[in-house]
């Protein structure tokens, strides 16, 4: 079985979790956006639908959510942190009524992915499977 990070299994549950919806007319400007990834991660999602997640809340927050979760584990500095925060900004933004999404810290500086063992990534789904990182449905 093919080995997919993080960061990887979060964007590939985004692309596949939410329809794609196309807008030829929007802009972004990518000076802007790699001007806001160079921030570390807690300015990334400062005004945004990121909200923290308290350890002591994770489960009963990620059970009781009528929508899909995603929750991003994450290293405050950390380039590949920092370059996923922009993503899960935008995209939090622009879905904030078909998704929640929340943060959790698993270290200050340095690599996540390795600070995080024992943290699996997950996102709930409509029917409240909680799925863990590399894990698929099975299509119906």
């Amino acid at each position: 079985m093919p080995y997919l990070s993080g960061s990887g299994a979060l964007l590939l549950v985004t692309l596949l979790g939410i329809p794609a919806l196309t807008n030829a007319a929007e802009n972004i400007d990518m000076s802007k956006v790699r001007a806001l990834a160079a921030l570390p991660v807690k300015e990334i999602f400062r005004d945004s639908p990121v909200r923290e997640l308290p350890r002591a809340s994770y489960w009963k927050t990620i059970r009781e959510s009528p929508i899909p979760v995603v929750v991003m584990f994450y290293s405050n500095v950390d380039p590949e942190s920092q370059r996923l925060a922009t993503l899960v900004r935008y995209i939090s933004i622009k879905y904030k009524d078909k998704i929640s999404t929340y943060r959790v810290i698993v270290a200050a500086n340095g690599n996540a992915r390795m600070s995080a063992v024992g943290q699996p990534a997950q996102i709930r789904t409509a029917g409240a499977r909680v799925l863990e990182l590399g894990e698929h449905e099975q299509p119906v």
